[in-house]
């Protein structure tokens, strides 16, 4: 008889979370980070072990009539039926007689099946608006069913933590730069100013996209002061060229939005290792929606007429992440989307049905979209805004700027709005001040788009450390676990989705 894991597991989990494991320093920063989230990783893979078997069983009989539903259209139109969907089938009508780990795998299996069929649904040329109609149920109801199971996963990962609780209580990453290199490089960019002197350069660590440093300049003639030095790392997971961003930032500075000032930005790697932008570091702090205050709900307004002002800047077509600004919004957005699915394909280490299926309610929604079109932050969220007091001090990490629909950005900062205040007050505000009168449809559709993207960076963090692209555990575990998390959102707002 082999071992049971689960033991070896909750031995593990209870050392992550003792306070002794690492010393002192574990109640606070980075190690507080990595041991709750590894925790929370070992907790998954106990469930999959005792409790996942015997749930993905139940759901079987349900998803044999999905393939079979699949199989007899494809059938019918001489569609090539994919083998993984046949496979599917085969491995769906010979489960054993106990659950085990036999039926995780056929559930991946049957999952894959019907990944590929609803792709061979959809990428059939000159199918009719009734096969259009078909593909959407099935995804819906698939999406539905995700939606019920993966509540029963949260219920009983809930309940297992708190069972286990009851009696408890090597990096690929590119060196940090030092002082006499940022020093060098500010005396070559700003020769007139041969005397600045760079000191206290301190990595931010945690869970960024970036490699992040704060540091201080002293003896210059003209910028004294402290900055933030953002770099892209071995594993730039978002595909971002900061180089760009800093250009960017001029121009929102001009255009009156509270930015921090730039001090340089570069492409070239021989400067700091790779490609980075320098900029004023701001008062402020971070806030999550339970710790804005008594004056949240002005705060939030505010924050919405920043939003607002930011659709009406100018769009520098000039820049290459606006190098679309001239196509039709929906083609524009198609692309997004398409290219944004491109990368699951390449960098995922598993498969879901979740991640096809709004693949196809995306193309097949894309019409809901009017021809709005303005500059987008494309990250707006309560953790890229500073707030000085109840003053917002600086609006942040701008990589992810582009030309899209004013939803969007609404859209992304939704969910951290609803806990302070009701959404229709946000977005009476910023209607107020932007003029756009963005549809629920609009912000339907972008709220699916939001969660795809996340969830295929997240995915890609995940995989990359799985895959031996990067090694920071903390960035990985984190995307192992909102990964999670953004399924169960992006399969129930397709599972809730109105029918057009």
């Amino acid at each position: 008889m082999e071992p049971n894991p689960s033991v070896f597991l909750r031995a593990i989990r209870r050392e992550t979370l003792s306070e002794n494991l690492l010393g002192a320093g574990i109640a606070s920063g980075a190690s507080y980070v990595i041991m709750q989230r590894g925790a929370e990783v070992l907790a998954q893979l106990i469930l999959r072990n005792e409790h996942v078997p015997g749930m993905l069983r139940e759901r079987i009989p349900q998803q044999k009539d999905w393939l079979r539903r699949i199989l007899k259209r494809l059938e019918r139109r001489g569609i090539v039926v994919p083998k993984s969907l046949i496979r599917a089938i085969e491995c769906a009508s010979a489960v054993d007689s106990e659950p085990g780990e036999t039926d995780v795998r056929t559930y991946d299996l049957i999952n894959e099946g019907l990944a590929s069929g609803i792709r061979a649904l959809r990428e059939e040329p000159g199918h009719s608006a009734d096969e259009t109609e078909f593909t959407s149920d099935i995804c819906q109801a698939i999406c539905l069913a995700e939606v019920r199971l993966r509540e029963e996963y949260s219920s009983r990962l809930e309940q297992l933590k708190r069972n286990d609780d009851a009696g408890m209580r090597q990096d690929l990453a590119l060196p940090a730069p030092t002082a006499a290199q940022i020093e060098f490089y500010l005396r070559a960019r700003f020769p007139g100013d041969p005397a600045s002197e760079v000191h206290n350069v301190q990595r931010l660590v945690g869970d960024n996209s970036k490699d992040i440093f704060f540091f201080d300049i002293e003896g210059s003639a003209a910028i004294n002061g402290s900055y933030v030095l953002r770099r892209e790392p071995a594993y730039n997971v978002t595909q971002a060229s900061l180089a760009s961003e800093y250009e960017l930032i001029i121009h929102l500075k001009s255009a009156g939005l509270p930015v921090p000032r730039a001090l340089a930005g570069e492409a070239d790697p021989k400067h700091l290792q790779a490609g980075f932008i320098m900029v004023e570091r701001l008062p402020g702090a971070t806030r999550s929606p339970d710790k804005l205050g008594t004056n949240g709900k002005q705060i939030l307004k505010e924050i919405a007429r920043i939003s607002a002002q930011i659709h009406q800047i100018a769009i520098p077509c000039h820049l290459p992440q606006f190098a679309d600004a001239s196509q039709p919004s929906r083609r524009r957005m198609l692309a997004r989307v398409d290219a944004m699915y491109r990368r699951w394909e390449l960098e995922r280490s598993e498969g879901s049905v979740i991640v096809e299926a709004a693949y196809h309610w995306l193309r097949a929604n894309i019409d809901c979209l009017d021809d709005k079109s303005v500059l987008t932050h494309g990250d707006y969220s309560l953790r890229n805004i500073l707030l000085d007091g109840d003053r917002i001090s600086g609006i942040l990490d701008w990589e992810l700027c582009c030309v899209s629909h004013p939803a969007e950005d609404l859209a992304y900062i939704r969910s951290w709005v609803e806990p302070a205040m009701p959404w229709q007050e946000y977005l009476d505000a910023y209607r107020a001040h932007s003029g756009y009168d963005v549809t629920s449809e609009a912000l339907w559709y972008y709220s699916v788009w939001v969660r795809f993207w996340n969830l295929v960076i997240g995915a890609a963090a995940y995989s990359g450390y799985h895959l031996n692209k990067h090694r920071n555990f903390v960035y990985a575990s984190v995307a192992c676990v909102e990964y999670r998390e953004s399924l169960d959102c992006l399969a129930r707002l397709i599972a809730d989705s109105p029918r057009r």
